[in-house]
């Protein structure tokens, strides 16, 4: 599973592809099925979320 979750970090484009549902709404489902109720793709979305808002704003 690690390997999918490090392909989906590298990749957030292509979560909809491979899993059928958004980035943002992955870190969600993984996020309320987690038992400390953190999503393990949490630092890489803060990450790509800042980098997408910088590309709009330009």
């Amino acid at each position: 599973m690690s390997d999918i979750l490090n392909y989906i970090q590298n990749n957030p484009g292509e979560t909809q592809r491979l899993v059928g549902v958004k980035y943002e709404q992955l870190e969600q489902l993984i996020k309320q099925a987690s038992p400390n109720g953190q999503a393990p793709l949490g630092h890489r979305y803060t990450q790509v979320k800042a980098t997408r808002n910088r590309n709009q704003e330009n």
